[in-house]
């Protein structure tokens, strides 16, 4: 999946193409090859010490209300998917609990608008510059076959500090429930 800013929007008036945190272009290039894994699929997820910084170096993060239909599931931890720059899984503490494919958003004003990264961040009252946004990957089958999309309307906020989180419904109408991420061209 291409997640570089040089990516074209699916739909103009979209918004732009979403970038990961991924600090190496080679991993980068390597995630591009297959969606990360989904429910049914193995997953092996990396140890903090594999990790290379980010969003292991999380902790536990505490969801007070919950997320939206699961309000019990409150204690989660964030570890990156190896082999899929990029791409984190948030899973519940408890077992059997809840657990989704995330995407860091490397640069979230350019994402969601410096409007909506601001509200974000006073949803905390922290600084832009503590807050992380998570994107939220579902996985949908179609005549074209398996497609990855984010949700940039709800992402998950987490104040890196506090290591506490929630999803936010942000204000702004444009931004959608299911933005594609697509394919990278061959280089």
């Amino acid at each position: 999946m291409d997640l570089s800013p040089s990516m074209p929007a699916a739909v103009s008036g979209e918004p732009p193409p979403v970038q990961s945190n991924c600090r190496d272009p080679a991993a980068a290039r390597a995630s591009a090859a297959a969606p990360p894994s989904v429910a049914g699929e193995e997953t092996r997820v990396a140890s903090p010490s594999e990790a290379e910084g980010g969003a292991d170096e999380l902790g536990v993060l505490t969801f007070p209300a919950g997320l939206p239909g699961f309000p019990d599931a409150r204690a989660f931890r964030l570890r990156q998917l190896p082999g899929a720059a990029g791409f984190s899984l948030l899973e519940s503490l408890e077992p059997d609990g809840p657990r989704f494919v995330v995407l860091d958003i490397a640069e979230p004003e350019t994402v969601f608008g410096p409007a909506a990264t601001a509200e974000a961040a006073a949803a905390f009252g922290i600084e832009v510059g503590d807050l992380l946004l998570l994107a939220i990957v579902t996985l949908t089958n179609g005549p074209a076959g398996r497609r990855a999309h984010v949700n940039l309307r709800a992402p998950v906020a987490v104040d890196r500090v506090g290591r506490t989180a929630r999803q936010l419904v942000l204000a702004d109408p444009g931004l959608p429930l299911r933005h594609p991420l697509e394919p990278r061209a061959a280089a």
